[in-house]
């Protein structure tokens, strides 16, 4: 499967959003056999697989901080439309505006948590705190502003030749298919979760009105 193609299929999860937090300055293995299939592990690898560590240094991983993003893309997008129309008053779309994706940290990890096991989580955390992953979440986060008819901030990068191997490689994972799947979103409760989140904040915001 080409890049772009990947891009696309991971389209549906970034708008539904997810994550799972790892330790601080954790070290995660990705480990190649000799068969070339790819696998992410919190020890290192067997005997005879060629291994690459990942440093974490953050105390929430990237996935999370990916996921809730598209998320605060998402509500922030909406408030803006409906103050627009008139159908939200200023103060409460103002309020949802300033909103960052840390308000749906805690709702994305327990919806992933009980749709993905920590082995799947594991995998998919090693992968976007790499460079390659990295830079294939700002491509989705730019994406998702497109959708929505927004001029994200910034252009998405492009990936070199060996980042675009390891896109490839992760997409070949459990934890990547199931990630790419397109029935992933609408038979976990990562959508619902997020929705119930955007909820409760849109009635935090008119509480304090």
């Amino acid at each position: 499967m080409k890049a772009a193609n990947i891009f696309g299929r991971l389209m549906p999860l970034a708008l539904a959003l997810a994550c799972f937090p790892l330790t601080a300055h954790a070290t995660a293995y990705k480990c190649t056999a000799a068969n070339g299939q790819t696998s992410y592990q919190d020890k290192p690898c067997q005997v005879g697989a060629a291994e690459t560590s990942v440093e974490l240094t953050n105390s929430s991983s990237a996935l999370v901080t990916l996921m809730a993003d598209a998320a605060m893309i998402g509500v922030h997008s909406w408030a803006r439309r409906e103050k627009q129309i008139g159908h939200l008053p200023d103060p409460i779309a103002n309020c949802l505006m300033s909103l960052k994706g840390k308000e749906f940290d805690g709702a994305s990890q327990k919806a992933l948590s009980s749709s993905m096991s920590s082995t799947d989580l594991q995998t998919a955390n090693s992968f976007f705190a790499g460079n390659a992953g990295r830079k294939v979440g700002k491509a989705i986060l730019s994406q998702v502003y497109q959708n929505l008819g927004e001029t994200a901030p910034e252009a998405a990068p492009a990936l070199t030749m060996k980042e675009q191997m390891e896109l490839q490689q992760f997409s070949q994972t459990s934890a990547g298919r199931l990630l790419i799947d397109q029935k992933f979103v609408a038979n976990s409760d990562v959508a619902p979760g997020i929705g119930a989140r955007a909820l409760e904040l849109k009635k935090n915001c008119g509480a304090h009105r």
